[in-house]
């Protein structure tokens, strides 16, 4: 077994999402996530599994990067992954107001 710390990204690292990748060939998961406490995040290691299937697995590992710190602040702030639509939208908005985006409102003199 390898464990992998997160090197980058503000909210995997303050959550303290680590991985740690499983070399028994006969285990269902050849990777799993934990949160800070240790405790397996269950909705990203099942979306890992089941992504095994499709695609190359460096797309997959890309995509579990990306999904890591929106998970972190999930977790850093008692969100739920599977609340309603509406909240995970609210969710994702300070998510993404919290990473630094900015959200501005299109001038006159703004073309597509």
């Amino acid at each position: 077994m390898r464990e992998l710390r997160a090197r980058n990204g503000r909210f995997a690292s303050t959550a303290g999402i680590y991985k740690l990748h499983i070399a028994d060939a006969s285990n269902r998961y050849e990777l799993l996530v934990f949160d800070r406490t240790s405790r397996l995040i269950g909705p990203l290691n099942e979306w890992y599994r089941l992504r095994k299937a499709r695609g190359s697995p460096r797309t997959r590992d890309s995509y579990l990067a990306m999904l890591c710190p929106f998970v972190g602040f999930l977790i850093n702030n008692d969100y739920a992954w599977n609340a309603e639509p509406d909240l995970v939208r609210e969710y994702t908005r300070q998510y993404l107001i919290a990473s630094g985006c900015v959200r501005r409102r299109p001038t006159a003199t703004t073309s597509l």
